[in-house]
C-alpha cells in the first residue's frame, strides 16, 4: 500500500511539472505546491538513501534537477546510483553546480537576472532596499525612480569575475553552518532570498566572540580595530569573563573615543588609541555618515573631511605579540590585513574580520589571510537582518 502511494504522488508531480513546463504563466503559482509535494515524496521510506531533493526557487527553473531526483526514486536510474551520497559531496556539489551555472553566464546576464528578480519583489522591499543603500552606500547606489541600479552591477561583477573564489572559500570552510551562511548570502545576491538570511542568523553568541570556535584564556592580548563606544570589549568580557592580558582599542572618531573611555573606565589594562589602522604609517581624513557614527570612513581626500585622522600600521604600532585580533572597520578591512600581516605571519592570532563592508572582502579576505599563514580554520558567522546581507563575520582560528 505505501509503494503503491508513494508511485501515485510521484505520477501527480510529474503530471504537475509536465503542466507547468506547458502553462508558463501558471508556472509561479505552482511552486509552491511542487516543492511541498516533493517533500510528501522524500518522507517516504524508498527515498532512504538518497539526498534531500532539490528545491524550485524561481520560475527561471527548467526542473532539470528536480526530475532527475525523481527519476531516481522512482527506480528509472540503475541502482547501483541509488547508494547513499556522503552529504559533504551532495552539500558541496550543490554549491558548486550554482556557479557552475554563473560562470556560464555573462557578467550582463546575471545582472539582468538579479534586475528581474528585483523587479518582481514587493514594492515594500524596493523602497527599504533603496533607503538602506542610499544611508549606507558601501555597496553602490540604487535609485529606483532614475534607473540607477549600480549595487547590483557591483554584485553581479563580483559573482562573474570572483566565481572561483567563492567556490575556493566554500571548500575552506571548516562547518556546515558556515557553509548555509555562504549559500544564503548568494542566494540573497541573486534571488532575493529573503528566508536563508533569516535562518542564517546567529542568535546565541556575538558577532566575533563564539567559545566553540575560539577558546580565550588569561594571556590573551586582544586588538580591537574599530573599536566604536566599547560594546565589543563588553561582549568579550560576557563571554569570557575578564580573562585577558591586554586590550587595545582603536577609534577614529574624536566623539566616539570620549564615550569609548568613560565606557571602559573601569576595565583594567585597556589601552585607548584614537588612530585608523591601514597598510602604513600616515594620515587620512574621516567622513561622517548622518545615518550613523558606526559608520563613519577613512578617506584619502580630504573634501568634506570632519577631521584628520593619523593612520597606523598594526606592524609597526604594537610590538609585543598578539593574540587575538577583531577587525570591523568600515571598509578599510583589506588594507588593515596588510598592515598587520607580520603579527598574522608570526603570532597566528585569533581573527575575526567583517566582510561587509565592500562586494569584494568575502572572497578576498579570506584568500588573503591564506596567502600570510596557511593553516588558518575558516568558519562564517551572520548577525545581520533578513533583507540585504551585512554584518557578515569570518572567524578564523590557526590550527596547523
Amino acid at each position: 500500500m505505501a509503494e503503491r502511494k508513494i508511485d501515485e504522488l510521484i505520477k501527480t508531480v510529474y503530471e504537475a511539472l509536465n503542466y507547468a513546463k506547458s502553462n508558463p504563466s501558471e508556472k509561479a503559482y505552482m511552486l509552491d505546491g511542487i516543492n511541498e509535494a516533493v517533500k510528501a515524496v522524500f518522507a517516504g521510506p524508498e527515498t532512504g538513501g538518497f539526498p534531500p531533493p532539490p528545491t524550485v526557487r524561481s520560475v527561471d527553473d527548467d526542473f532539470s534537477e528536480l526530475e532527475e531526483w525523481l527519476n531516481a526514486v522512482a527506480g528509472k536510474t540503475a541502482k547501483s546510483e541509488r547508494k547513499p551520497l556522503p552529504v559533504d559531496i551532495y552539500f558541496g556539489d550543490d554549491f558548486i553546480r550554482l556557479f557552475g551555472r554563473i560562470k556560464g553566464m555573462s557578467e550582463g546576464g546575471i545582472c539582468a537576472h538579479i534586475l528581474q528578480k528585483f523587479d518582481l519583489l514587493p514594492d515594500k522591499y524596493r523602497k527599504t532596499l533603496e533607503s538602506y543603500f542610499n544611508e549606507y552606500p558601501f555597496w553602490g547606489t540604487l535609485n529606483i525612480r532614475g534607473k540607477d541600479y549600480g549595487v547590483f552591477k557591483n554584485r553581479a561583477a563580483q559573482l562573474y569575475n570572483r566565481a572561483d573564489g567563492f567556490v575556493r572559500l566554500y571548500k575552506r570552510l571548516a562547518d556546515y553552518r558556515s557553509r548555509f551562511v555562504l549559500r544564503a548570502f548568494v542566494e540573497n545576491w541573486l534571488n532575493f532570498d529573503f528566508d536563508g538570511l533569516e535562518k542564517a542568523k546567529e542568535t546565541v553568541f556575538s558577532d566575533y566572540f563564539d567559545p566553540d570556535i575560539m577558546k580565550c584564556g588569561f594571556d590573551e592580548v586582544l586588538v580591537d580595530l574599530g573599536a566604536y563606544v566599547g560594546d565589543t570589549v563588553q561582549d568579550y568580557v560576557r563571554t569570557y569573563g575578564r580573562r585577558y592580558k591586554k586590550i587595545y582599542c582603536y577609534e577614529i572618531s574624536p566623539k566616539t573615543v570620549g564615550k569609548l573611555k568613560k565606557n571602559l573606565e573601569d576595565y583594567p589594562d585597556v589601552e585607548i588609541r584614537q588612530k585608523g589602522v591601514g597598510e602604513k604609517k600616515g594620515v587620512m581624513y574621516m567622513k561622517a555618515n548622518p545615518a550613523h557614527d558606526s559608520a563613519n570612513v577613512l578617506s584619502a581626500n580630504a573634501e568634506n573631511a570632519s577631521a584628520e585622522v593619523e593612520v597606523a600600521a598594526l606592524d609597526e604600532d604594537i610590538t609585543e605579540p598578539v593574540t587575538f585580533i577583531k577587525m570591523d572597520v568600515e571598509g578599510a578591512e583589506q588594507a588593515a590585513v596588510r598592515g598587520c600581516r607580520k603579527h598574522i605571519a608570526n603570532d597566528k592570532p585569533k581573527l575575526a574580520i567583517s566582510l561587509y563592508h565592500n562586494n569584494e572582502d568575502i572572497t578576498e579576505i579570506p584568500r588573503m589571510v591564506d596567502e600570510i599563514c596557511p593553516g588558518y580554520d575558516f568558519y562564517l558567522r551572520y548577525h545581520g537582518d533578513g533583507i540585504s546581507p551585512t554584518e557578515l563575520t569570518l572567524l578564523a582560528v590557526y590550527k596547523r
